[in-house]
């Protein structure tokens, strides 16, 4: 950088660099240095940071556990160390540099037990995913057993962490966890009941899918409230009973296209729903290229919706045709659903087939 050069004396000229110092220690959990094992600084992407001529950033401890990197790119850094892969630190360093790293390994593990219960009855909620997330930000993912129950082993570092509980049916649920050092803690998350599944207003089918074929139809059958023949909801009937409606017909790609099914007088018309679709198209099949799907959500007092399923085509199995069967549910009349036939079949047929 440029610089004024006096005629006599001196003067001190700050010169920026674009690298500069990290420095810092391992230890373990009782202070003492971790001498001898490598230590590495890596980018948010998780690859190995290269200096200049596209050597790692890797060096081993000293004796009193230290470790120096003498020029590191400014930017993001992260901070590891073979001795213990759940031991690190980040930061984004600039010309000040980083001279502070401490590293504590830790050589033992504890466990977690999450117990998962309904908040207004105590009963144990199967089927629960929970994310235990440990004090250095990594993920383990379980389900809970017919009691309510998963374990996580061999849990570290120790520290404060967080566990995540998500259920169908239920609001999700975070509680703090102190994941131990060593033995076991149990940590109890009841759940409140998600009101736009336990006592949803309606359920709505959606079709989406691609470009291309242009026009792809959302079919639905059902209990006829009269006790007559099931009814058929779909572009040539739009409305065939008064509790279940399709609102388009979209005949230039990428839909969506929605049949909703509402309540008559408080209550829905029990009975198994069935939903396919049609390629109406031409060349057909098209399903392939489609890119479609069809999602089921269920809408609380607000609109506001809650996916219940949903299926892609990509799954469908069997040679391609011009009907993709997808599902086949059971409503009761307070609203409780259930998915009794998950066909994701193709079949031959035409728009006017009830199935």
């Amino acid at each position: 950088m440029p610089a004024q050069v006096p005629d006599h004396g001196e003067i001190t000229v700050a010169i920026p660099m674009d690298c500069t110092l990290v420095a810092g220690k391992v230890i373990d959990e009782a202070g003492s240095a971790v001498p001898g094992v490598w230590v590495f600084l890596s980018g948010q992407d998780g690859m190995l940071l290269r200096d200049e001529n596209g050597n790692p950033y890797q060096t081993k401890t000293d004796l009193n556990g230290k470790f120096t990197f003498a020029c590191v790119t400014h930017g993001f850094v992260k901070v590891t160390t073979a001795a213990d892969a759940t031991a690190f630190q980040t930061r984004t360093i600039g010309p000040q540099g980083w001279t502070d790293v401490v590293l504590v390994t830790q050589s033992t593990a504890g466990n977690v037990t999450v117990v998962v219960t309904d908040r207004a009855t105590s009963a144990p909620v199967g089927g629960a995913q929970v994310i235990l997330t440990t004090p250095g930000g990594a993920n383990q993912v379980g389900t809970t057993d017919v009691n309510g129950r998963v374990t996580f082993t061999g849990v570290r570092p120790a520290g404060l962490g967080q566990i995540l509980v998500t259920a169908p049916g239920y609001l999700p649920a975070s509680v703090p966890v102190n994941v131990p050092a060593t033995g076991s803690r149990t940590v109890s998350v009841p759940l409140d009941p998600d009101v736009a599944v336990q006592f949803p207003a309606a359920f709505v089918f959606q079709l989406d899918w691609g470009i291309t074929p242009k026009d792809l139809d959302l079919h639905c059958s059902g209990p006829d409230q009269t006790g007559g023949p099931r009814f058929h909801c779909f572009f040539g009937s739009r409305t065939p009973v008064p509790y279940v409606a399709l609102d388009t017909d979209d005949t230039n790609g990428t839909g969506p296209e929605r049949i909703t099914i509402s309540k008559v007088a408080g209550s829905y018309v029990p009975g198994e729903y069935h939903v396919w679709v049609h390629c109406f198209s031409t060349p057909p099949p098209g399903f392939l290229d489609s890119g479609a799907s069809v999602t089921l959500v269920s809408l609380d007092g607000m609109n506001l919706p809650t996916q219940r399923g949903r299926w892609a085509v990509v799954n469908a199995q069997g040679p391609e045709n011009r009907l993709w069967i997808v599902v086949q549910i059971t409503i009761d009349a307070q609203g409780a659903l259930t998915a009794t036939n998950v066909l994701m079949t193709y079949l031959a047929g035409t728009s006017n087939d009830v199935l």
